[in-house]
């Protein structure tokens, strides 16, 4: 039971002192639905003491993206840069470029990005990208998604230091009809 809010923000808070319940709350976080939970999870999995392949924690970071984290937008389409799959990160730096303006210097890079892929595809390549991208523009904008992003914990920061993040979850979570607490 619970909001997946509330366990988003618990799963992240959790994150630097107990990993296996961070892990627990995400999870359960992103199985209904909190992309910035999936985006959270495949960057932790990419830590080599995780012993996840690469290739699943990327899946993470896709499911991420697709559901419109920011974060997890940026870090598919820069392994497809580093894949060297420039039709596919054309698409999602476009979308980057196109949602997320609030920050300069990455907003920079992504333009520079952009500039840099399309010099390297051919015309025809480059047609493709650019349909590619309107697809993902419709489909995988972060409007489907307003809350639960890598960008919330922001949001819980301040509370933490006034109440355990116990505390905080069940406050979040009161309104549900299910104990918050599943063991």
């Amino acid at each position: 039971g619970g909001f997946k809010e509330a366990q988003f923000i618990l799963g992240v808070l959790l994150m630097k002192t107990d990993w296996a319940q961070s892990q627990k709350w995400l999870l359960r976080s992103d199985s209904k639905g909190c992309s910035g939970a999936a985006g959270l999870l495949g960057m932790k999995y990419l830590q080599k003491s995780s012993g996840v392949p690469e290739s699943v924690a990327y899946s993470w970071i896709r499911r991420g993206a697709e559901g419109g984290d920011a974060a997890s937008q940026i870090n598919i389409a820069g392994y497809l840069i580093h894949t060297n799959k420039k039709i596919e990160a054309y698409a999602w730096l476009k979308l980057i470029a196109s949602e997320h303006k609030s920050d300069p210097m990455s907003t920079i890079m992504t333009a520079a990005s952009i500039r840099k892929i399309e010099s390297e595809l051919d015309v025809l390549s480059l047609q493709n990208a650019r349909k590619l991208s309107d697809i993902y523009t419709q489909k995988y904008s972060r409007s489907t998604y307003p809350f639960c992003s890598q960008s919330t914990p922001d949001i819980a920061k301040p509370l933490q230091y006034e109440k355990s993040i116990y505390s905080i979850a069940k406050e979040l979570d009161k309104h549900s009809t299910e104990p918050y607490y599943v063991d």
